[in-house]
This record gives structure tokens, sequence and C-alpha cells, in this order.
């Protein structure tokens, strides 16, 4: 069966993932509580311009607007290089540093917009918490229980150390592993 596999930063700079973003956005507080129980409202990061590529953590001073149809405007504040802009289209504007749920909401949105395909979004046991999370912003932004992904939950695989082998550290091979243990 033939398919596809590609990293977070291919995905969203997509015109299909940052169309479903831009569509979601008008929609987003009625999916805020689900996404961001403990702050209310999802995170949304687009790095500095400049060669820093610095972004806060918890977006404390990002505000994000719809500039139009089909656009948005981030404004942030860089801790080196002050006050920023990106405008988010379609087709450009930076990357898009999604909070998790944020990330996953808009992800399965986006591959269910891909209508010929059979989507299984397959993920490891612990994201069984966050799933029910990411179903309820679905149905707050207007999906049925009916059109919610069908999902595939695995045992995670983990290193000797316990961590995940999806973490980019243990990938590069630049964590820290016990002695005979291959990255």
């Amino acid at each position: 069966m033939p398919y596809g596999v590609e990293t977070y930063s291919q995905q969203q700079a997509t015109g299909l993932f940052r169309e479903t973003w831009l569509r979601v956005l008008p929609r987003l507080d009625a999916a805020s509580l689900w996404l961001a129980p403990s702050t209310g409202g999802p995170h949304l990061r687009v790095p500095c311009p400049h060669s820093c590529g610095w972004a806060e953590k918890y977006a404390q001073r990002t505000r994000v607007e719809l500039a139009g149809r089909g656009l948005a405007r981030v404004s942030a504040v860089c801790l080196h290089h002050g006050p920023y802009a990106a405008t988010i289209t379609p087709a450009d504007g930076g990357y898009l540093d999604l909070a998790t749920l944020y990330r996953n909401m808009v992800k399965e949105l986006t591959a269910l917009a891909e209508a010929d395909v059979l989507q299984v979004m397959v993920k490891g046991t612990d994201w069984m918490p966050g799933s029910i999370l990411v179903d309820g912003a679905l149905q707050a932004v207007g999906l049925t229980r009916g059109q919610l992904p069908a999902r595939l939950f695995c045992p995670m695989i983990v290193a000797e150390t316990g961590a995940k082998l999806s973490k980019s550290l243990i990938r590069s091979g630049e964590a820290a592993l016990p002695a005979g243990a291959e990255p």
C-alpha cells in the first residue's frame, strides 16, 4: 500500500496546511478551551525574521489577526531585534510553530481535506489523552463525530533511557545514551 511520511516543517509550509490554518482561525475561540485548557488560548509562534530565529516559548506578546481573505498578520517581539510582524498567506509568511494540540488539530483537518485518501492517524499510546482534546477542538470548529479521523494507537518505542525514539536528539545521535546503546 502506498504511503507518505513528511515532517511538520514540510507540512506547515504547504498551501493546504496554511489554507486550513487560515480557514480555522476565525473559529479558533470555540476550540481554545480544548487546545489550551490551562491558558485558554493556543500558542502560535513565528520566529524572528532576522538570523537569530528567536520566538517566545509561550507567545505572551504574540498576536494574530485576520488581515483579509486568506491572509493573517502575526506580530511578536524578539528580545534581540524588537517588534516584528509576518504576513501569513497560503504560499508564504514564515514558519508556523503551533503548540502541540493546535498543530495536531490543523494537521488532522488538513489530512481530512484530501477526499480520495483514507486517512488513518498513527499515534503512540501517549497520545490517547491528547486525542480526546483534539477531537473536542475538531467538533468545536464544526466537525461531527462521524467526520473525526480514524486513529491507530501503537505502543511507544523507547530507548534504554526511556526516551521516546521520536525525539530529535535521539534521531540526530546527540542524546546521551548508555554505553553500547545505538542511536
